[in-house]
């Protein structure tokens, strides 16, 4: 026996007459046409042989088998279990709500099927260390819970509801734990080759005639599970699911039993309706097993107080309504709870949607203010290439005026030379002769000026023109550096 010493609340069981009885079926012959496929047998009491691990997911989800457990599909687990380093299986058989017994009914009326498909998962898988496990806060029964199913031992689990959450976090850390119905609808979706068409379902309740559970074709109503069973007065709540986080069935001609339902429960309340308000007793936050304060934050809830219902932890809340099952003054504290915890989390997705949102369109806006900048740089350097080009037209256009100036000076030297060289010497006349020399060469020096100070000022007009074009080029670096 295994002991969780943790806050909860013992719950009355009231699982009598409907645990000890025999499961009947309740078959809709619409669901017996299937699409079926061969089935595997055994190589004497062995699957190891027969199938591989990737086979066996693909057989569940072939048979769409879900985990009646936590309403996961089966191949997914198997999926996850196959990345994993896991010791052990358990084939999870814990009712610890009142009423319900849709585990350990069809774990003691199926225990051949219910034995064959954990030893299937033991063989494919190669973890050899194989058990099942129930509750064992089970009282006034009309039959005893065996300590073996088979050759398997049934370990019993001791402790406040809700037990089955809190082996969640400290048993499955290292063991597989599947629910009793997924295990017989896997050992007919491998042996029989086929799909999982029913559910296992408990009906109770202080309006039910005849309590018993039920093996229901997935997708009748509950009205018709109703009249199976029969009623023997008009019930004023229908709850479909757990008798403690269940939900209240509005219009039970229209709701289905889907593969997770677990339990159909009829009560009557002749009590009047009361609204009191919360007497500050505590009680609430002595049997919360995460250690929460339900009464804070019920008030909290109530008057709007955003802030402090973030600080009280409002995410962990599991929704298993110990707070409104001990509250005197029956509040519905868990329902308030767990909707505002169910709030908060569309809340946050919300936020965390428009965020990536922004971020989308803050990356559009910076691609265009990129497409920008490069359009703006590839302009400049047009620009820049333009002036390149006039400032050679330039510089070649002055080159040719020199050429044409330096020919024109050496042309007028040339005609000067000739002239003095033809007129007849004369030596009275010899001052005269080099008065004329001297005035031809102050000539030509000025010419010679003229011409540097034209090649001057045509240099600085390039130099400006050469400034201008490394501005541009610093201008287009800079751009092509920092694009945003």
């Amino acid at each position: 026996m295994i002991k969780f010493k943790k806050k909860g609340i013992f719950l009355s069981q009231e699982k009598e007459p409907a645990l000890s009885r025999d499961l009947i079926s309740f078959i809709n012959p619409s669901t017996i046409s299937y699409e079926s496929w061969e089935p595997i047998m055994a190589d004497g009491n062995s699957f190891k042989d027969k199938l591989t691990v990737d086979q066996l997911i693909e057989i569940c989800r072939r048979a769409e088998i879900i985990d009646d457990r936590d309403g996961q599909p089966l191949h997914r687990k198997l999926a996850s279990a196959k990345k994993s380093n896991y010791k052990s299986i358990w084939g999870d058989a814990i009712d610890d709500e009142p009423y319900i017994s849709s585990r350990i009914n069809p774990l003691l009326k199926k225990s051949g099927q219910a034995i064959g498909g954990l030893k299937i998962l033991s063989d494919v898988m190669n973890i050899s260390n194989i058990c099942f496990c129930t509750y064992k806060n089970m009282y006034d029964l009309n039959s005893k819970i065996p300590s073996k199913i088979g050759d398997i031992e049934l370990k019993k689990i001791s402790g406040k509801y809700p037990v089955e959450q809190i082996i969640s976090k400290d048993i499955e850390r290292e063991s597989l734990l599947i629910g009793i119905g997924a295990l017989i609808h896997l050992y007919r979706a491998v042996t029989m080759g086929i799909p999982q068409t029913t559910c296992f379902v408990t009906v109770a309740g202080d309006c039910i005639g005849n309590p018993v559970n039920l093996e229901v074709s997935i997708g009748m109503t509950v009205m018709q599970v109703l009249e199976k069973c029969g009623t023997i007065k008009e019930p004023t709540h229908i709850i479909i699911g757990g008798a403690m986080n269940g939900l209240c069935v509005l219009d039970p001609e229209n709701t289905i039993v889907k593969s997770d339902t677990k339990g159909i429960i009829a009560l009557r309340d002749n009590k009047k309706e009361q609204d009191l308000s919360c007497i500050g007793c505590g009680k609430c936050i002595d049997v919360c097993p995460l250690g929460l304060n339900p009464m804070v934050l019920y008030k909290s809830i109530k008057h709007k107080r955003y802030d402090n219902i973030k600080m009280l932890d409002v995410q962990y809340c599991t929704g298993c309504s110990t707070c409104s099952y001990i509250c005197p003054s029956k509040l519905d504290l868990s329902h308030t709870i767990y909707n505002q915890k169910l709030n908060i989390k569309k809340q946050n997705e919300h936020n965390e949607d428009c965020q990536q949102e922004v971020k989308l369109s803050n990356n559009v806006d910076g691609i265009k203010e990129n497409k920008q900048t490069k359009i703006q740089n590839s302009k400049k350097q047009s620009e820049f290439v333009k002036n390149v080009a006039k400032n050679e037209k330039i510089e070649k256009s002055n080159l040719k005026e020199i050429k044409e100036e330096k020919l024109y000076i050496q042309n007028e030297d040339n005609i000067v030379q000739k002239e003095v060289a033809d007129k007849p010497i004369e030596t009275n006349n010899s001052q005269e002769v080099k008065k004329e020399k001297q005035s031809v060469q102050k000539q030509q020096t000025k010419k010679t000026n003229n011409v540097s100070s034209n090649n001057t000022n045509r240099s600085k007009k390039n130099k400006r023109n050469n400034k201008g074009n490394k501005k541009v080029k610093k201008e287009v670096k800079k751009n092509e550096s920092n694009p945003s």
